[in-house]
């Protein structure tokens, strides 16, 4: 590699985070399976002030501004 200790350091801290122990692979499957018990929730496309109230679910016609505004 290069001869910077900087870098060298710099690879060897983020080697050493991005590592995978067996703690850290613990902490993740428990995560995973705490939010896999939570509700699912269906988010719904676009921008909410641009959703139709009523009807079906898509988006609705905006007018166009004014370029000078």
């Amino acid at each position: 590699m290069v001869d910077d200790h900087g870098v060298d350091a710099l690879v060897r801290q983020w080697t050493q985070e991005r590592s995978q122990d067996a703690e850290a692979e613990e902490i993740n499957r428990i995560a995973s399976t705490w939010l896999a018990e939570g509700p699912v929730t269906v988010s719904q496309p676009g921008i909410p002030g641009q959703r139709s109230k009523g009807g079906t679910k898509s988006f609705v016609k905006v007018q166009s501004a004014d370029p000078t505004y």
